[in-house]
Parts: C-alpha cells; structure tokens; sequence
C-alpha cells in the first residue's frame, strides 16, 4: 500500500491534510514552504508555525559500492523494492544468498523476517562491526537475541567490517585479513544520518547535520520553527546531548505540539525536560513467538507508531509489549470500517493454553502526540489518541 493511501485512510475526517512531496525551499521572511509534488510541479505552503520531523537519511558511511550495490532499508520505497527483488530471484531453484549489513535493530528484525518469510529458500548472513549484536541494548538481549537468529540458521559475522560491496557480494574486513562473501542481494542497514534537507533550509545546524534547537525546540533564530526527533540538535536541562532514539522524539513531540499551541496563543513556551520514565517495554521481533524485551515464550507484538499533530478519529490504539502488563494475546485483529482501521486483542487467561499468532511488526516516524496536552501527564496515549502507520507486512 503507497504512503498516500494509507495516511488518506487515517486521516479521513480528521481535518488533517497530508501532501506527499519533496521540500525544496523554506522562506522564512515570507513564512512560505515550497514543496515539490511531482511532474515538475511545485506549491507553496503559507504557515504560521512550522515543525522539522525530517528524521534521518541512510549514510554508508564512505563504503566503496555501497550505495550502487545494496539495497537500504529504511522507507516503505526501499521495502518495496526490497521485496519485488526477493520475489523476483526466489524462483531459483538455488537458495537466495542475502547479506545483511548492520546488526542494529533494523537489521536484526530483518534478517528474522527474511528467514521466517523465505526459510530455506534463502542463505542469509548478517554482518555486524561490533563484537556483539543490538549494541544499545541489554546485555541479556544481546546474547538471546544471537543465540536465536543463529539457531533458526542466519548465519552471524561480529567484529566484520564491509571494505566494499560488489555487484557479486561484499568484501569483509576482520582482524587485519580481508574475504569475500559472495551475494545475490545485499541490504545496508548499518548507519543513518540526520535528513540533508536540513543544512539546505537555511537553519543552523551542527557539526552532525542537525538542526540547533533552544529549549522551547524552536529553531535558533525563529520563534516560529520548531525542530525534533533525529533531525534536531537537543540538550537537556543538565546540558548533555538527548539521543536520537524514539523515546527521545515521542517525548520532544509533546513539547513541540504543546509549545505550537502555546505560540498561537501568545503563552510562554515549556522547556523541554527529558522525562527520567521507565524505558519503555519496546522490544525486538525475532521469530513467531520471540520478544528481545523479555524473550519469554509468549506471542508479542512490537510496533513503533506514527503520531500526527491533529486528533484523528481512530478507534482503538494498541501497544502489546510485555506480558506482565498486558497478559497473554491470543489473537490480533485488524478491522477495517467505513472508518479509521482499529486494532483490538483478546487475551487468554495466564493459565490458559497459549496460541500462536505471528508478530506483528509496525515501523513510523513520529511526529507528535496525537491530544494536544501537556506533556509529561500521560505514559501513553489514551484510547482512541493514537495511529499506527502501516510500514510492513500485517500476516493474520
């Protein structure tokens, strides 16, 4: 399904427009954003408030080949063409040699799909630098989540590094001595960057690329720009620099949809102050039943979510990560109305024989909380303040 379809069905009633396009320039005198949409056409934008969620861009770091020869994974396009190219060479009757670079979450959670959705059909190798695979993760996490993409066969490199990548493979580079692996597709998973777009705006950015931001995330300079997520420069109020993770930008998020209001008001902005939660229970889909949060043996769902600005008429929202909290899932259900689509679950008793329903995995970028509120009151969104943006693949 194309972006512009499912943000149409999403958005159906909200008020919200969505306009699928290129920024090109960002007239800030004017309050003017001129987007490209295609057939060399263009539209200009008028904006009282503006938000930068850019978000970030794959960075192959200087690899000779890289960008010529592999396939990245970061947007629904390169998912896409990911699969069309999977499906086309898996009618082989030799399996599909795939080498995966990067053993972050990305690259863990595809390399799990790509073997559970081709099993033997594919010869699958993931390539990590480091000596240890999801390198921000727990310790625990780490060692189970190897141990389980190994047994169910992809084969795991650690401390390799890729010199080049081939029309025919890669070329690895590991304690001082330098082989080939031979590959039919090679998918780059091993870096991001904060989005070029922003350097070519106008705005003052860092060393990084990013774009520097105030306490209130406004952009330096303009009281009516904001800037959150990868895309932007952040201290906290100790003045260290906040992560470019998710948890990070679902919590600047509140501040900026809290801070856009307050400028349209004419009230004094909130600085924004990392939140000192519980990091949330967001965990790694291995196989059918595996969660890297907690690895039990119960059927887990593992969703990232896109949140939009705008209250948007949705039915349900749901976010099934730990069984401790949430009891075990028997059945995930994706209903399809003259509506908003909605998610719903029934859960099984805890002693209740367990069943097995795939993963569901769902990949977004966040924008801003859904309810315009004040931030730090609620963990989560209430029900009914939240849109899961489908990324990926939904097997019910």
């Amino acid at each position: 399904m194309r972006p512009h379809l499912v943000c149409e069905q999403v958005l159906n009633g909200s008020g919200v427009q969505f306009l699928q396009g290129d920024v090109q320039r960002l007239d800030r005198e004017s309050k003017l954003i001129t987007v490209a949409t295609g057939d060399e056409c263009s539209r200009q934008l008028p904006y009282n408030q503006c938000v930068l969620a850019l978000g970030s861009e794959v960075s192959y770091a200087g690899v000779a080949g890289a960008r010529e020869h592999s396939f990245p994974f970061y947007t629904l396009d390169d998912a896409l063409q990911l699969r069309e190219a999977l499906l086309t060479r898996r009618l082989g009757a030799a399996p599909v040699r795939v080498v995966v670079v990067g053993g972050s979450y990305i690259g863990v959670e595809l390399a799990a799909n790509l073997r559970e959705w081709l099993g033997d059909k594919v010869d699958l190798t993931l390539v990590h630098r480091s000596d240890s695979l999801l390198s921000n993760s727990e310790e625990h996490n780490r060692r189970v989540g190897t141990q389980r993409l190994r047994s169910s066969g992809v084969k795991v490199l650690l401390d390799s590094s890729v010199a080049r990548v081939t029309e025919d493979g890669v070329a690895l580079s590991a304690n001082g001595a330098e082989q080939q692996l031979s590959a039919d597709i090679v998918v780059w998973t091993a870096g991001s960057k904060p989005s070029g777009l922003a350097a070519s705006l106008g705005v003052e950015v860092d060393a990084k690329g990013r774009v520097v931001v105030d306490s209130a995330l406004r952009v330096c300079g303009c009281d009516d720009v904001h800037a959150l997520g990868d895309v932007a420069s952040i201290n906290d109020a100790s003045g260290a620099s906040v992560p470019s993770t998710a948890q990070s930008a679902m919590q600047q998020a509140e501040y900026a949809a809290w801070n856009v209001r307050a400028a349209l008001r004419g009230e004094r902005p909130l600085a924004f102050r990392r939140a000192a939660r519980p990091r949330p229970a967001v965990g790694v889909a291995l196989l059918k039943h595996d969660c890297c949060q907690c690895m039990c043996e119960t059927p887990c769902i593992v969703v990232q979510v896109c949140m939009l600005v705008h209250k948007v008429r949705f039915n349900s929202f749901l976010i099934v990560q730990n069984r401790a909290a949430f009891g075990h899932v028997s059945m995930l259900e994706l209903i399809r109305g003259q509506g908003s689509p909605r998610f719903s679950a029934r859960k099984r008793n805890a002693d209740s024989e367990l069943c097995h329903p795939p993963c569901l995995c769902v990949t977004g970028y966040v924008c801003a909380w859904m309810q315009v509120r004040q931030p730090g009151r609620d963990a989560l969104p209430r029900r009914g303040g939240g849109v899961a943006l489908l990324a990926g693949r939904v097997q019910l």
